[in-house]
């Protein structure tokens, strides 16, 4: 079901199946609520699950994955994400159940492809600068040709027959999308009142933590995590602002939206309107 399905299905329950044109409840106040009722509806589905089968969890169908994630530099040693939306509060850390970190793809859009080529008889070092502008000493084996992204005129070699330096053209810009770095393994989570004394801890080998505030994650790192971008599965009912995106749901628990939902918006169909011009309000009371 998409968002606009479900409102439609709402509103035409509010209005008794016909919505008139001057409706005071519009789409887009339904859609505002209805990121409300999905957090209502997970955290009925994780006290039912707790309930029946004494295991407290959200099912899978209420999580999506955002990637590519920004990371900004925060403190020494601490870096942060932001989120495209507040994690809803079930649990210590349901409502963020992964987070996972990915090699950024080196921005090679200013570079130059060149093809090295030793046949010197044999193995030759030579220094390059990067497309991050990094001095790299690299070697070549004698009968070898190796492709490389360089920025222009930076490759020095030894002045040898037998050792050439070719220009290729230019690289390929930059794709994130299909970047294809592996995922580091799944940072841990850490709640608030850990956050006091994890510091004092001996460190997790091979192990990152996290932790979460608002609509923001901490991750707790001395690697350079500017480098990489982040993997967060997450409750979430989607894109809010794309009224055609599919709300990731179970079909059980739409009920409970729609339920929460209506419960907000009959209390504002409820209330008088005033539409006399006369300058006083009606009384409510």
């Amino acid at each position: 079901m998409t968002r606009n399905q479900l409102i439609e299905q709402i509103l035409r329950q509010i209005y008794g199946g016909y919505v008139p044109d001057d409706a005071s409840i519009t789409p887009m106040l339904v859609n505002q609520y209805i990121d409300q009722g999905i957090a209502f509806a997970a955290k009925t589905n994780y006290q039912d699950n707790l309930r029946l089968e004494g295991i407290s969890f959200v099912n899978n169908s209420f999580y999506i994955t955002f990637k590519s994630l920004s990371i900004s530099k925060d403190e020494r040693n601490l870096w942060k994400v932001t989120l495209p939306q507040i994690p809803v509060g079930v649990g210590y850390s349901e409502g963020i159940s992964t987070l996972q970190l990915k090699q950024r793809l080196t921005n090679n859009s200013q570079c130059k492809k060149y093809l090295i080529s030793n046949s010197t008889g044999s193995s030759q070092n030579f220094t390059y600068e990067n497309c991050e502008g990094l001095s790299v000493v690299a070697s070549i084996n004698n009968g070898a040709t190796q492709s490389l992204c360089a920025l222009s005129g930076t490759i020095t070699g030894p002045d040898l027959v037998g050792f050439t330096i070719t220009l290729q053209g230019f690289c390929n810009p930059v794709d994130e999308a299909t970047n294809t770095n592996p995922l580091t393994l799944p940072c841990i989570p850490i709640t608030q009142n850990q956050k006091t004394y994890f510091q004092s801890m001996p460190h997790i080998p091979q192990q990152t933590l996290f932790y979460s505030e608002g609509e923001d994650v901490f991750i707790v790192s001395s690697v350079k995590l500017s480098d990489y971008t982040a993997s967060v599965t997450m409750i979430s009912g989607g894109n809010s602002t794309d009224l055609t995106s599919t709300l990731n749901i179970p079909p059980d628990y739409i009920p409970a939206v729609i339920q929460y939902v209506q419960q907000q918006l009959m209390i504002m169909k409820g209330r008088p309107q005033d539409l006399a011009n006369d300058g006083t309000d009606i009384q409510t009371n």
